[in-house]
């Protein structure tokens, strides 16, 4: 099943981590004042590694 992740832009503090362990092609996210999902479309199905690498627990993933 498709997935996205979501970030709560209320707890994140844009310290770039999802970008970095992203393996997506395009990266999914962005970082600007907090972290932007930019490209869910190339968002891996099953893979969770934003979700378990933030250090806030700010990114959940939303089932398509």
């Amino acid at each position: 099943m498709p997935q996205k992740p979501v970030v709560d832009e209320a707890t994140c503090i844009a310290c770039g981590i999802c970008a970095s362990v992203c393996p997506a092609n395009p990266v999914v996210f962005t970082i600007e004042n907090v972290s932007k999902v930019v490209h869910p479309e190339a968002c891996i199905d099953g893979c969770t590694e934003c979700v378990n690498n933030c250090p806030t627990g700010s990114i959940t993933i939303q089932k398509l």
